[in-house]
């Protein structure tokens, strides 16, 4: 690849297309054993005049274009002058591209590199000369692929056109290029370790379906509808984290979408060949990245994109060419939730408002909420509950069927916040989505915490369950690792004083124990056996104190 402002009197001896070089092969710290052929590995993208200190905020990119994941130990990255002068190279050490992935190779300590940095090779190349130079892909004697960079905008990376399937033939063309104009960091425009933004947008108008050629199906206004967006992933960064969803309301081709913040900007168009054929019913992912590794656990999208969503507020559109498909608009949005559309409103003029949108509530990958290419929950799930899959009425539990049989207020083995705890009994089998736990029952309930979950939390008939400090049984004393769930709650132990726990549901009490701080002795758990009788336990639990958290209570002397 040539770049755009690469001195045409240079041009004539360095535009050398991506065959062997007359370099010859270098050897690296470990043998290059992918056995790749010229074009396996592809130059994307480059970030040579980072805005501000270039050491430490250098990439290139690069495209696995094969059908097969690539083992790029050994692969030798080499920087050098335009005049293939000043050669410095960096053996890769053990490193995985999947198909048709993007990995940003960064001029950076490993253990430092940002999240959209595949890999760092620290200072192994030294820093890429801004007024132009070039980088090779070396495999053995095998020249993969090379390019020139001309002159680099300070903060804006060059990249092929998104709208072009990344090939080393495509990117020996300058007029294929174009400066990133999507933000990505802090005045930083790029978009390393994701599909390019494209460089012009094309509407297509036929595409090959079985081999023949026929007209694209144009979806309609209304046809694909926003119902989905992460705006603020917590579990991983932004930058790679962030996605959104469509659903189909007919039959069409998605050849020619085009997707951003505003429709007279678009950032990413689907350009492809064969006709992109969708159904009614379909749900479309489209992500920051497709490495599940990085961008928090996602399924597969259907495309990467590389703008960002807001998390203060901003504005989302599909179209095709000028027309707009389906757009939307938010003035905020949850830390590690997508803002879902209630499944009731799935129209292209119902998600307009902000009322029909609500937080996600059901995890996914690394703990983050939403249904990425899954069915939206309804915005409203109070009395349900998803049990594998399907959303049912909770099985509330009554309270005939609920004891609080035993306390323990003050630990000896570990610390009171780590190992305090008390045990409810469920005779009959229940969901204890809803559950609330408290110490202040009158005049009125006083809840302090709530078993909050749009997943069915069930117990069995004739189930001891643990609420404690700490789940944690390597500091909680040894507690049971089952039908154990945390609470806030204190047990007090003042001998003068007296202490009251409740559950209830639906602020409807259903047990309530109260005990003086004088009942209470050190390491020692209060049991109430089947009688209703109270009685210290007298059997030793995992640290070492006395107790039977999560089971049966012995008869009380």
């Amino acid at each position: 690849m040539n770049r755009l402002s690469l001195l045409a009197t240079l041009s004539a001896f360095v535009f050398v297309g991506c065959g062997p070089s007359d370099n010859g092969p270098i050897d690296g710290d470990v043998p290059c054993g992918a056995n790749l052929l010229a074009g396996d590995l592809v130059i994307t993208e480059v970030m040579a005049n980072p805005e501000g200190d270039d050491e430490g905020n250098e990439y290139f990119e690069i495209y696995n274009a094969t059908s097969a994941a690539i083992d790029l130990t050994g692969l030798v990255l080499e920087k050098s002058a335009v005049d293939g002068t000043k050669v410095k190279t960096h053996a890769m050490k053990e490193t995985i591209i999947e198909p048709g992935q993007y990995m940003a190779l960064g001029g950076v300590l490993p253990e430092f590199r940002a999240p959209y940095i595949g890999y760092g090779y620290g200072a192994d190349l030294g820093v890429m000369t801004n007024s132009g130079g070039q980088l090779r892909l070396v495999c053995e004697d095998v020249e993969v692929d090379q390019i020139f960079y001309g002159e680099a905008v300070s903060g804006h990376s060059e990249g092929l056109d998104g709208n072009l399937t990344p090939d080393f033939l495509a990117n020996d063309s300058p007029e294929n290029f174009c400066n990133a104009t999507t933000e990505f960091a802090t005045a930083s425009f790029g978009s390393p370790g994701v599909k390019n933004e494209p460089c012009s947008i094309v509407v297509q108008t036929t595409c090959l379906d079985g081999g023949s050629e026929r007209e694209v199906i144009q979806p309609a206004v209304g046809d694909l509808v926003i119902t989905e967006f992460m705006a603020d992933s917590s579990a991983v960064g932004d930058e790679v984290g962030e996605w959104f969803e469509l659903v189909a309301t007919g039959n069409f081709d998605l050849n020619g979408l085009v997707a951003g913040n505003v429709p007279t900007a678009p950032k990413l168009n689907v350009v492809d060949t064969d006709c992109v054929k969708v159904s009614t019913g379909d749900h479309l992912l489209f992500a920051r990245s497709s490495d599940e590794l990085v961008n928090g656990g996602l399924p597969t999208p259907n495309y990467t994109f590389s703008f960002g969503l807001a998390n203060g507020g901003s504005s989302l559109f599909v179209g095709i060419g000028d027309t707009v498909i389906d757009t939307v608009t938010w003035t905020s949005s949850k830390p590690g939730k997508s803002t879902s559309l209630d499944p009731g409103s799935s129209t292209a003029s119902a998600n307009d408002d902000e009322a029909n949108w609500c937080p996600a509530k059901s995890p996914y990958g690394a703990g983050d909420l939403g249904t990425p290419g899954a069915a939206n929950l309804p915005c409203d799930t109070s009395g349900m509950c998803m049990d594998g899959g399907t959303l049912r009425p909770t099985v509330a539990p009554l309270a005939d069927d609920v004891t609080i049989t035993e306390f323990m207020a003050n630990p000896a083995a570990v610390s009171d916040t780590n190992g305090e705890y008390f045990e409810v009994h469920f005779a009959a089998a229940a969901d204890l989505n809803g559950l609330q736990l408290g110490k202040v029952a009158d005049p009125a309930l006083v809840v302090s915490d709530t078993l909050d979950s749009v997943e069915c939390v069930s117990v069995d008939a004739d189930t001891y369950v643990v609420f404690a400090r700490k789940t944690d049984t390597a500091i909680n004393g040894g507690l049971p690792t089952t039908n154990i769930f945390a609470t806030t709650i204190s047990l007090g132990q003042t001998a003068a004083t007296t202490f009251t726990i409740f559950v209830a549901i639906g602020n409807q009490l259903l047990d309530v124990v109260q005990y003086q701080g004088s009942e209470t002795a050190s390491g020692i758990s209060r049991q109430i056996d089947s009688a209703g009788t109270r009685c210290n336990s007298t059997t030793a639990f995992g640290a070492g104190d006395i107790g039977t958290p999560g089971l049966a209570n012995p008869l009380c002397p």
